[in-house]
C-alpha cells in the first residue's frame, strides 16, 4: 500500500469501488469527509469476504491540529463494535512523533516505499504527456512497479532496480515540445486516490496538461518537521530536539538521494524544502495551525514559482 501511494491505479486498490464507498457511508453519520467511509468501506469489504475477521487489522493513522482525520480511528471504533466486531484491532499511530509505532527498520523500509512510490510516479508523469507511442509509458510504469514490490517482498538492493528504472524511462521516445504544467495540491489521501478524485491525473494529461502530483513523502516530511518545531517550542529538552532534528535531517536527504539518482529525467522535478514551502504558506495561516491547509497555500505557491500554468487543490468537500 505504501508502494503504491502515488500512482494508486485499479489495480492497486481494487477494493475501492462506487460499492464499498456506500458500504462506508452506511457505516458513518453520513457527513464525514470522503476519505473516511472509502477507506472504512474498503474495510468492511474485506471483513465480509474474510473466513477468519478477528485476524484483520485496520491500520488507522491520526493527525494533529483541527483535521477530522484525527477522529478517524475513533469513528471506525465504534462502527466495528457496533458490527460486534470488538476483537478486530485498529493500530493508529499518531503524526505527533512522525508515526513512530515500530521498530526502525520496519518504519525505515516503509518510508523508502512511499519515497519510491513517488519517484517512480514522478517518472511517468514526466514522460508519458510527451511520449510517441500511447500507452508504452504506462505499461513501463506498470511493470516496474511490479518490479519494486518484489524487491521491497525480498529485500532486494533497491538501488540497482531504481537504476533500470530509470533507464527504461529514458529509452521511451518522446515529442520535443513543452506541455502547460499543472500542480495538484490538496488533501493526501484524496488527491493520491483514482477513485475518490475521478482519475484527475490522468484527466489532466487527457487535456493536454503535463500533471505534476505533490508527492506522498510530503506530508511525513512535514510531520517530522513539526516535531522537531514542537519540541523546540515547548522546550522538551536537548534530547528531544536533538533527536527530531536528526529524524528530519535523515528524511529529507534520503529523498533527495533518490531523486538525484533519475538525474536527467526529473531534474526539474525536485520538491521545495518543506521549509520553502511551509514558509511560503505562513503568509496566510500560522505555523502551529497544524494540518494540510498550510502545506496546501505554500505548495501552491511553490508551484508558481515553478512555472506551473495551472494548480489545482485536489481536497474533499469542505476539507479544513
Amino acid at each position: 500500500a505504501a508502494l503504491r501511494g502515488a500512482g494508486l491505479d485499479a489495480r492497486a486498490l481494487p477494493l475501492e469501488t462506487q460499492d464499498s464507498f456506500q458500504k462506508g457511508r452506511r457505516e458513518t453519520r453520513g457527513g464525514e469527509c470522503v476519505p473516511c467511509p472509502a477507506t472504512f468501506g474498503a474495510f468492511i469489504s474485506e471483513l465480509e469476504k474474510s473466513e477468519a475477521p478477528e485476524r484483520q487489522v485496520l491500520f488507522m493513522p491520526t493527525a494533529e491540529g483541527p483535521c477530522r482525520f484525527g477522529q478517524y480511528c475513533t469513528q471506525n471504533r465504534i462502527a466495528l463494535n457496533r458490527r460486534g466486531l470488538t476483537e478486530v484491532p485498529i493500530v493508529s499511530w499518531s503524526s505527533s512523533d512522525t508515526y513512530d509505532g515500530t521498530d526502525g527498520t520496519t518504519r525505515r523500509w516503509i518510508w523508502t516505499a512511499l519515497v519510491l512510490g513517488d519517484v517512480l510516479f514522478k517518472l511517468r508523469c514526466r514522460i508519458l504527456p510527451y511520449e510517441v507511442r500511447a500507452g508504452e509509458t504506462e505499461a513501463t510504469y506498470q511493470h516496474w512497479l511490479t518490479q519494486l514490490e518484489g524487491g521491497f517482498e525480498t529485500r532486494a538492493d533497491l538501488k540497482p532496480l531504481m537504476i533500470k528504472a530509470r533507464e527504461a524511462f529514458a529509452k521511451i521516445p518522446v515529442r520535443a515540445e513543452q506541455k502547460p504544467l499543472v500542480g495538484i495540491v490538496g488533501e493526501i489521501y484524496v488527491r493520491n486516490n483514482r477513485f475518490t478524485n475521478q482519475d484527475l491525473v490522468r484527466r489532466v494529461e487527457r487535456a493536454g496538461g503535463e500533471a505534476w502530483l505533490a508527492p506522498f513523502s510530503e506530508w511525513i516530511l512535514y510531520t517530522a518537521h513539526m516535531e522537531s518545531w514542537s519540541a523546540g517550542y515547548r522546550q522538551s529538552g536537548i534530547f528531544g530536539r536533538l533527536g527530531s532534528f536528526v529524524k528530519n535531517q535523515f528524511l529529507s536527504h534520503d529523498e533527495a538521494s533518490w531523486m538525484k539518482l533519475m538525474s536527467p529525467i526529473l531534474d526539474a522535478r525536485h520538491e521545495p524544502s518543506v521549509e520553502d514551502t511551509l514558509k511560503a504558506g505562513s503568509r496566510f495561516v500560522p505555523l502551529d495551525f497544524e494540518g494540510e491547509t498550510i502545506l496546501t497555500l505554500g505548495r501552491a505557491v511553490e508551484f508558481i514559482r515553478q512555472g506551473a500554468s495551472l494548480v489545482i487543490n485536489c481536497a474533499p468537500f469542505a476539507c479544513m
